[in-house]
């Protein structure tokens, strides 16, 4: 029983350690919340005017400056509408020199080819949303050579478009109707899920039962010959 003892004790601990880190990411999750509420109500900001390396993560925002169309990338994407497709990312060459990059919005897969007719020249203005890259683990590696890209990565965007480096926030474009209706702007998720207490009461849950399954087995009594 000894045995047996030890291994309850080592799975109770792990289910106990898998709770608290979903605590922990209750709070954090929270915050990112809160964050991004606050931000969204204050006034647009000239990107233009925000220093390097500021943190204005869902701070409403808007950039003028030239499109570097040729440099377009395409993030592989479900749209708002649930329908898969294409994001368009664009550089804008700012006109104090540095390149923002700027998602133009959303496309459906089999408008890829026509995607030469959604190009704005000239000194455009973009009104949008910052946002701070993320990454997600299990994200398939981007493919550069065919310009198939599933997550954001800023430096090697840069190398591709052969430019020395992007701004390290993303300008996602609000919902202005474009010329030709492509791309669709507006993509920002605002909603972000929260069920972290519901994993850390889950993984909590499956520790006591745990215990009680041990406490269960470690009283019966053997059953007589």
């Amino acid at each position: 029983m000894t045995g047996l003892r030890w291994l309850t004790l080592t799975m109770v601990a792990v289910l106990v350690g898998l709770g608290t880190w979903q605590l922990a990411r209750l709070q954090w999750k929270r915050e990112v919340i809160a964050t991004m509420e606050s931000r969204l109500h204050l006034p647009a900001v000239d990107v233009a005017s925000l220093g390097a390396g500021e943190d204005w993560d869902y701070r409403p925002a808007k950039a003028s400056g030239q499109f570097l169309h040729r440099s377009s990338f395409f993030l592989l994407s479900i749209g708002i509408n649930g329908q898969g497709g294409y994001q368009i990312l664009t550089p804008m060459a700012l006109a104090d020199g540095r390149f923002l990059l700027v998602n133009r919005g959303w496309i459906p897969y089999d408008r890829r080819a026509e995607a030469a007719f959604f190009q704005p020249s000239g000194t455009v203005m973009v009104g949008g949303i910052l946002r701070r890259p993320h990454h997600a683990w299990n994200q398939p590696a981007n493919d550069p050579e065919r310009n198939d890209w599933y997550g954001i990565d800023l430096e090697a965007m840069a190398r591709q478009a052969g430019i020395r480096e992007f701004s390290s926030l993303v300008l996602e474009a609000d919902a202005t109707p474009n010329p030709g209706l492509y791309p669709v702007g507006g993509q920002t998720r605002l909603s972000l899920p929260n069920n972290h207490l519901g994993y850390a009461l889950t993984w909590y849950g499956l520790a006591l039962a745990l215990l009680v399954i041990h406490r269960l087995v470690a009283t019966a009594k053997p059953a007589a010959a």
